[in-house]
């Protein structure tokens, strides 16, 4: 029988297992399902925990295959359009050059900004998009869509209004959506999602914070009435909401996570109710700490201890770490500073090596980027944020660490030199 069936938990991993546990033999052996992952990390992470999951209890020799894990993007080019590449056609570098074709009048760097901006206004904003478009100041972004339409190329809710699932066909027996509870394009991929499941299975698992957020609606309870997990919880339920509004799941059901995993939120809770706890970091499990660090540049430093530490002590492998930030353009820039000091430190000083796996992350120059914040500092009215903000720059975070690395230098040949003089004569 089809239809949305909605599995939600605290963690990915109760849902992974619900999906080994639950998938059942297809029609056709060689056909791959599709599972649709919000990013690389998460796709690489599922894989990994499916092969684990099917080896042999106590051994690494489970296979991951017979799905093709693709990005939402990828499944609404297909299903809408034909073609995995077709929603790139909407993204704001491409709608940007556009922009900058038939506003000539306008800079490169000034088309690719209001390309983002009517990316966004496209994916999240088009029940608004012809009353948005009619200001006059939008005159280039009206054109463009027009041309488009003329084309044949319509917007991706449009093109699902008019065709719906054009392309069934590209879903195969079975659609599943792991872990992809906030959407980039608003509603469609929900009302997508209904249409397919009208015809085939469609498995949605997300995680959420809390199985409160799961059981109550947090938008029904006024905003002075909500406890601190309703607040904290408000972006996570308001998108489970958009889930469950316009998906309009047939089936819902929570996934309990493992004692281990109870256990940890039971002590990371106990920690953070705590009072007057004077020696932070509190160690809750070998695998849970909770740090109360001031500034990001502190949390670089302790994430880097702990994780020296989880290598020593627990025989964690430099291969199996992840670290996941909110914003990783800001960590990225002080990593450089505070995993990998430069060598004018102190020998024994401890380095880690990284990558950056988000694709998102842009390289800049953090030399470029502390000059232009000491530019704005200049021409703008000082505050005790942008002295902060100025000194926390992590180009000159580097430069005074080699610079006071060098004057120590430099005393310690000068005293050398000193011991090595003859001493003076007494008379």
């Amino acid at each position: 029988m089809s239809g949305l069936t909605l599995y939600a938990s605290q963690d990915l991993a109760p849902l992974a297992g619900h999906y080994v546990d639950h998938r059942g033999p297809d029609d056709d052996p060689l056909a791959k399902r599709i599972v649709v992952v919000p990013n690389v990390l998460v796709g690489q992470w599922f894989e990994q925990e499916v092969a684990r999951r099917t080896g042999r209890p106590g051994r690494d020799d489970g296979v991951a295959a017979n799905f093709d894990t693709i990005f939402l993007g990828d499944l609404l080019g297909r299903l809408l359009y034909g073609d995995a590449a077709a929603m790139e056609r909407w993204s704001g570098p491409s709608l940007g050059v556009e922009l900058y074709d038939l506003d000539r009048g306008t800079s490169l760097a000034d088309a690719l900004r209001r390309g983002e901006a009517l990316a966004r206004l496209v994916a999240l904003r088009s029940d608004e998009l012809d009353s948005r478009l009619a200001a006059e100041e939008l005159g280039a972004e009206r054109r463009l869509i027009v041309a488009r339409a003329r084309n044949g190329h319509l917007t991706p809710q449009r093109q699902f209004d008019e065709s719906g699932v054009a392309h069934l066909d590209e879903a195969g027996e079975r659609l599943t959506l792991f872990g992809c509870l906030a959407s980039s394009v608003g509603p469609l991929a929900a009302l997508v999602a209904r249409a397919v499941a009208d015809v085939i299975d469609v498995d949605l698992y997300v995680a959420v914070p809390a199985r409160e957020l799961f059981d109550h609606d947090v938008a029904t309870i006024a905003p002075e009435e909500r406890s601190l997990l309703e607040r904290w919880g408000a972006p996570a339920s308001a998108q489970l909401g958009l889930w469950r509004g316009a998906g309009r799941p047939d089936r819902t059901e929570w996934i309990e996570a493992s004692a281990a995993w109870g256990e940890a939120k039971s002590a990371v809770a106990a920690a953070v109710a705590a009072k007057g706890a004077r020696n932070p970091p509190t160690a809750l499990t070998p695998f849970v700490e909770v740090h109360r660090t001031t500034g990001l540049a502190r949390q670089v430093e302790v994430a880097r201890d702990a994780l020296l530490r989880a290598m020593d002590e627990l025989g964690v492998p430099a291969h199996g770490v992840r670290v996941v930030s909110a914003d990783p353009e800001a960590v990225v820039a002080l990593l450089a500073t505070y995993w990998q000091p430069s060598e004018v430190e102190e020998e024994g000083s401890p380095r880690l090596q990284f990558e950056v796996a988000d694709p998102g992350v842009r390289r800049r120059s953090a030399r470029v980027d502390a000059f232009l914040r000491l530019l704005r500092a200049v021409d703008s009215p000082l505050t005790v944020h942008d002295v902060a903000g100025l000194l926390g720059e992590p180009a000159l975070l580097a430069g005074q660490t080699k610079f006071n690395a060098r004057i120590r230098e430099r005393i310690g040949r000068k005293r050398r030199r000193r011991a090595a003089e003859p001493s003076a004569a007494v008379p």
